[in-house]
């Protein structure tokens, strides 16, 4: 064979160069053949590819695609409300819907209800414009002929039908007529050694009572007055100063500062809010008792009362107990000082009295 040389060499040469270099690259290919798929071996935890899925920055992760409500890589979990409610024919699909997360419960203590505050100085100003000043003494004492068909005091029924209408928060009897309860309250000014026997016989019958403080006697006893509410006893303002002439014969800013100074006290040395007041020395005015009752008070009287406030006034014990027991009827409201000895001495028969005749003893409402 006759051996070329030159050009025509040259280009032979370059065309066996590239006739060889595609026979090697087509054996090299037939060698890296992937098998089939059935034929990847499941213990080698090998990853089947996906089919359709796009390449690149259109891939959406799952957790991205729970999130922003497109379609996850993963394939959803049948949904027959999705399947019910996709109009036919559509090929859309319904994202599931969103979890909310977790509410964290709240760490913070609730805001203490406020159940007594100040009033305005139009408030007052109306309160002046509509009622009278005019100070009122108040005692039932035992004036039995002073009752009605019920028993119970017309001067107690006057009150009530005095302010029958208005806003006053006036409380007079303790149930209706003709409901047989009674309540037993205590007005506390100073202390002379008898109110822990009270409480003793108080506790001793299951009776819980609404004790009215003033502000020095729970400054020098306060030990007595956390004893009442550790007991489940109610305590009341008697208020802050209690003057000889009667709260109600201030004027009505004097009575309000007095009132909410009281509050403040209690609330700060016994962590207790007061909703009940008691005039001192049973002094009141219409202005006064609306006041009260509009800073959040609920005004109480008593509906049979005596002179056991006085520490030296000396008793027939046989006979108070019988002007006592006279004096029950439904919705009674007893007043009791814990100023004389005669208060613990004659609480225990009057209790047993009032049970024998089928009275419940409740506390003030």
């Amino acid at each position: 064979m006759k051996q070329l040389s030159g050009p025509k060499a040259r280009l032979r040469r370059k065309i066996t160069a590239c006739l060889l270099a595609g026979v090697i690259l087509a054996a090299c290919s037939a060698c890296s053949k992937q098998p089939p798929v059935n034929s990847v071996p499941a213990q080698t935890g090998a990853k089947l590819p996906s089919i359709g899925v796009p390449d690149g920055d259109d891939l959406i992760p799952s957790s991205r695609a729970s999130q922003s409500g497109e379609s996850s890589t993963e394939a959803p979990e049948p949904s027959t409300q999705a399947a019910s409610t996709a109009p036919s024919g559509s090929t859309e699909t319904t994202a599931p819907p969103e979890t909310a997360a977790p509410t964290e419960p709240s760490t913070e203590a609730p805001a203490p209800k406020t159940e007594i505050h100040a009033l305005s100085a139009e408030e007052l100003a109306d309160i002046c414009a509509k009622y009278s000043s005019k100070v009122n003494g108040f005692g039932t004492g035992f004036r039995h002929n002073w009752v009605d068909a019920n028993n119970r005091p017309t001067s107690v029924n006057n009150l009530l039908a005095t302010f029958a209408g208005t806003d006053a928060k006036l409380l007079g009897y303790c149930s209706d007529v003709n409901t047989k309860c009674v309540a037993f309250s205590f007005q506390c000014g100073t202390e002379y050694g008898h109110t822990g026997k009270v409480l003793d016989i108080l506790k001793q019958y299951d009776v819980k009572a609404t004790f009215y403080i003033i502000h020095s006697y729970g400054e020098r006893n306060r030990d007595l007055v956390r004893r009442m509410l550790d007991e489940g006893h109610d305590v009341g303002s008697h208020t802050y100063s209690c003057p000889s002439s009667g709260i109600a014969s201030w004027t009505l800013e004097a009575q309000m500062e007095d009132a909410l100074k009281m509050q403040k006290y209690v609330q700060e040395t016994f962590g207790h809010t007061m909703t009940k007041f008691n005039f001192n020395s049973g002094y009141w005015s219409e202005q006064a008792i609306i006041m009260m009752s509009r800073m959040g008070y609920q005004v109480d009287f008593c509906s049979c009362n005596y002179s056991d406030y006085d520490p030296a006034a000396t008793f027939d014990a046989p006979q108070l107990i019988a002007d006592l027991e006279a004096c029950l009827h439904p919705g009674c409201i007893y007043c009791f000082h814990t100023t004389n000895v005669i208060t613990p001495t004659i609480l225990e028969p009057l209790i047993e009295y009032c049970l024998a005749q089928g009275y419940s003893i409740i506390q003030v409402p």
